[in-house]
């Protein structure tokens, strides 16, 4: 069943309200790096994905506007929605972006989200669905691997070649059928340790992580469990 105009205008408007949100900390993380005397490269990459992303969302909501007089009233009186309401797949995906343009091309990625129980994870955003539907329901614990395993772990997983990990044996058919052989799983979660879920990055060769792929991760990671929580 098709969208109405208006679920249409109050998607968006939660959109806006929660990049709002996630900007607003970005900044505040800025200018806490900045005090520190550290590099904010990355963190300022960020925060213009985030500012980009949220001038699409006006502009979208500008034309449906403009289109509806009904919505121009409707808009004028709208409160403004729940944050936490608002469908996170969309700024997650400026994560990924961030991510492959941090390494140039080179990676992919993606996040995960964990069930209600923390039981398992299911994919949200980054690798294609025909790999998702392969990995929909991947178990949290400690004998899982990648991504699992960093969840129930609660740190990062490096697999510089799957092949060569034992724990992989049964999934090398994925990776080969995806084309990737390196596998970093990082655990998304909040300040107080509450799991949310993970962020995946995927390399065609074998690689190990080094200490800035590490510092990116974690940057990446912050910011996307003040979306997920």
């Amino acid at each position: 069943m098709a969208q109405s105009p208006r679920d249409v205008l109050a998607m968006i408007n939660r959109h806006i309200l929660a990049s709002e949100r996630n900007i607003a900390e970005q900044r505040h993380r800025v200018r806490l790096i900045e005090r520190n005397g550290g590099d904010v490269s990355l963190s300022r990459s960020i925060l213009k994905n985030l500012e980009d992303s949220l001038r699409l969302h006006h502009e979208h909501r500008d034309l449906l506007v403009a289109g509806d007089t009904g919505l121009q009233r409707d808009q004028k009186e709208v409160s403004r929605p729940i944050a936490n309401s608002a469908s996170f797949a969309e700024i997650l995906d400026v994560l990924v972006r961030t991510a492959m343009q941090q390494t140039e091309g080179d990676a992919r990625a993606a996040f995960y989200i964990a069930d209600a129980g923390g039981a398992a994870l299911y994919h949200v955003i980054g690798m294609p669905q025909a790999y998702a539907k392969h990995v929909d329901g991947f178990p949290i614990g400690p004998q899982s691997l990648a991504c699992g395993l960093a969840a129930a772990t609660g740190r990062p997983i490096i697999t510089r070649d799957v092949i060569e990990e034992p724990r992989w044996k049964p999934w090398l058919w994925l990776a080969k059928e995806f084309d990737y052989r390196a596998c970093w799983s990082f655990p998304v979660e909040t300040s107080a340790g509450k799991m949310l879920g993970s962020f995946a990055m995927y390399y065609k060769e074998p690689r190990e992580a080094t200490q800035r792929d590490l510092d990116l991760a974690q940057t990446l990671t912050r910011a996307a469990s003040l979306i997920m929580n």
